[in-house]
């Protein structure tokens, strides 16, 4: 399964509302939900890719907030964002509601790694989800895989962009391979790309996962240990906004003439 960029409310007729959660030890991840405006109900298979029997699997991470909305979509697989499967993929997110993830009894910003197959089942094209992301055909890992608390951004918030990347206006994508223990904590991080070479964006890149902390693996209620990957885009404009080169001025520092 693979990792990197979902959550908890109720629906009631297609809308979300805030979740009451009392149970300060209960945590779990975002699930795809249940209902007309989740994932699974939304996403339709291209007319031409259908018509030619055409099949793909659309591997993919985004955040999911507190209330269930998909953002910062970062795609895994395929390479090209243009191919009619990822358009698919990416129409459907834009309105779905996903059930929001917990973390001890509240509710919290997730980012979920999710693969969606499209596949000829029997004569008629259907596109099947799953909450991770594996090197095996996905539908054979029916688990819902590692989730990053937090989302891109508690990564953006913790990255220290290269010196080197950062003075030549260089972006990067890191991609980092890794376990998850039952406990949410990243274990033996291990770069297997790096694009460019040579910037730093790799040493970087681990600092920030060892720092993370994970919803864990869930097979039938029940975490357990699992494989997981991240990708890491460093994008100079992106990181400024959260990391800025220069520290804000004090208040009421007086500027010099």
């Amino acid at each position: 399964m693979k990792t990197t960029v979902c959550i908890l409310l109720a629906l009631l007729a297609g809308a979300t509302a805030p979740a009451q959660v009392t149970n300060r030890w209960l945590t779990r991840p975002a699930t795809i939900g249940a209902g007309p405006t989740t994932l699974t109900a939304l996403l339709k298979y291209p007319e031409a890719e259908a018509r030619a029997k055409q099949e793909m699997e659309v591997a993919f991470f985004c955040d999911v907030s507190k209330e269930g909305r998909a953002s910062n979509f970062l795609l895994y697989r395929p390479a090209d964002p243009s191919n009619a499967f990822v358009v698919a993929v990416r129409k459907a997110l834009d309105t779905a509601i996903f059930e929001p993830a917990i973390s001890q009894g509240q509710p919290v910003i997730v980012q979920i790694a999710a693969s969606v197959i499209f596949a000829i089942e029997n004569g008629r094209p259907t596109p099947l989800v799953r909450l991770n992301i594996s090197d095996q055909l996905a539908s054979e890992r029916n688990y819902t895989g590692p989730q990053l608390i937090g989302g891109q951004s508690a990564l953006l918030l913790s990255v220290g962009y290269p010196d080197i990347a950062r003075a030549q206006r260089m972006n990067g994508t890191v991609d980092l391979a890794f376990d998850i223990d039952t406990a949410g904590i990243p274990r033996n991080v291990r770069v297997s790309n790096v694009n460019p070479p040579g910037y730093g964006f790799d040493e970087a890149a681990l600092v920030v996962v060892r720092k993370a902390r994970f919803i864990p693996a869930m097979f039938q209620r029940q975490p357990l240990k699992a494989p997981s990957t991240q990708r890491i885009e460093f994008n100079i404009q992106v990181i400024e906004r959260y990391s800025p080169m220069q520290p804000p001025k004090k208040k009421g520092a007086e500027k010099k003439n």
